[in-house]
């Protein structure tokens, strides 16, 4: 099962910038409700995860998980949270 949803381009924009945006925050916190109406827990893989805000709401909602991604920028403010 995938679930799509697409945002904002945000590689020209700082971390805090996003994380302050309570609009996305939402979308993404629905985004895991809609994955939990599939699977309530186990392993989750973000392809594509950017600075990891969906794998960090996943986290909280008790998924094990991982992300690749391949931008330089969004892996190294990811692996500082």
């Amino acid at each position: 099962m995938a679930i799509r949803y697409r945002h904002l381009p945000y590689w020209s924009r700082k971390k805090e910038y996003w994380e302050k945006l309570p609009k996305l925050k939402r979308r993404v916190e629905k985004t895991v409700m809609e994955v939990q109406k599939f699977k309530k827990d186990g392993k989750l893989l973000d392809v594509g995860c950017g600075f990891g805000l969906f794998l960090e709401m996943a986290k909280a909602a008790g998924f094990k998980v991982y992300g690749v991604e391949m931008e330089k920028e969004a892996v190294k403010a990811a692996q500082e949270k």
